[in-house]
């Protein structure tokens, strides 16, 4: 969605997105202007220590995951093979689609080095090798991707091949279950150097060299800040799943789907990581806002008063929200989420 959005547009987008896995969202100026700015279809920012969304757009929206498919791929591999297993690329891998490296019949590679093929320079033949490697085919590969994903809360993901192609059998994810997947993976610690790599060479034990060069241009935009995979097919847009890695403070988990503007849209989320703490509280915003000021008429005609609706978020307005929250049977935080919205929604009209 482009432009700015009113306060009614942005009040629905967080009351219909689904409640039960978002634990809280701060609905503040920065927030809302954000979920504007995005060219993306669904985006995510989420603190993987809690498991807490602090930031989301339609994070349950079910659409291709393109290539970021590759770091399921990367972790069921993993779980089957080590790093110095060596496997043999089948004559199969020569006729994948691109984006490939060109890998040819009978080479032989450590798991290492196609597993960073397949991360950094996003290669489907080497994602398609590995699958083969430990499944025989593809088809059978994706059914340990789909066992793995609902190990990991991912009920809303179908995986039918290990790099993400376009396929006639539908597959799909969310921003919220890639997100639960880059959790997992960020506890992987070759997975993580590995995205981390603005370039790399790998060699086939008996044969040539090939150079990987990152498809991810946020390692040069922000000191190797941004972290993660790419896709892109003309269906799914581009894609991004990965971390924000922020100085003194916690890595944040970021999915990007559906993006017409991928680095525009990373920026964005990046800026608005700089602002966030563990998690955004309503009384940080402290310059005076359309939609907050919106939000304590709509307390001021529920009855919990506070004072002239000015826009900024002070003590009473605080004391405000927790007030109805409390009447409300909520959890008692000053956070404007979602329940909260859910509650005001009635207040908020006129």
């Amino acid at each position: 969605m482009r432009g700015k959005l009113t306060v009614v547009l942005a009040v629905l987008f967080f009351i219909l997105t689904p409640l039960a896995q978002m634990s809280s969202y701060a609905f503040s100026a920065e927030i809302s202007d954000a979920a504007a700015s995005l060219s993306a279809k669904s985006a995510i920012l989420l603190d993987p220590a809690s498991g807490k969304v602090l930031f989301a757009k339609t994070p349950h929206r079910q659409q291709p995951a393109a290539s970021t498919t590759k770091i399921m791929t990367a972790l069921v591999v993993m779980k089957k093979f080590s790093l110095k297993h060596i496997v043999q690329v089948p004559k199969s891998a020569e006729y994948i689609p691109k984006r490939t490296i060109g890998l040819r019949k009978g080479e032989r590679f450590y798991v290492k080095d196609l597993i960073r093929a397949m991360l950094i320079t996003s290669a489907n033949d080497a994602a398609h090798t590995l699958a083969v490697a430990v499944s025989g085919s593809e088809t059978a590969f994706s059914k340990l991707m789909n066992r793995e994903a609902k190990r990991l809360g991912a009920k809303e993901t179908r995986f039918v091949n290990p790099h993400g192609l376009p396929h006639s059998r539908a597959q799909y994810s969310t921003a919220y279950d890639l997100a639960l997947i880059m959790k997992e993976a960020r506890k992987n610690s070759f997975i993580v150097e590995t995205m981390s790599r603005r370039s790399a060479t790998i060699k086939a034990l008996n044969g040539r060299r090939y150079y990987l060069k990152s498809t991810n241009k946020m390692l040069w935009r922000t000191s190797n800040r941004v972290q993660g995979k790419t896709g892109y097919t003309r269906k799914a847009r581009h894609c991004f799943v990965g971390k924000i890695r922020r100085p003194s403070r916690k890595d944040l988990v970021v999915v990007v789907m559906g993006s017409a503007s991928l680095w525009r849209d990373l920026t964005v989320l990046t800026n608005l990581c700089r602002k966030m703490g563990g998690g955004s509280k309503v009384n940080s915003v402290k310059k005076p806002s359309k939609q907050v000021a919106r939000l304590q008429r709509a307390l001021n005609r529920a009855g919990f008063s506070c004072g002239e609706a000015d826009g900024i978020i002070g003590d009473q307005t605080t004391r405000a929200v927790k007030a109805f929250q409390r009447r409300k049977g909520l959890a008692v935080d000053g956070d404007i989420g979602p329940k909260t919205m859910a509650k005001l929604k009635p207040y908020l009209k006129g």
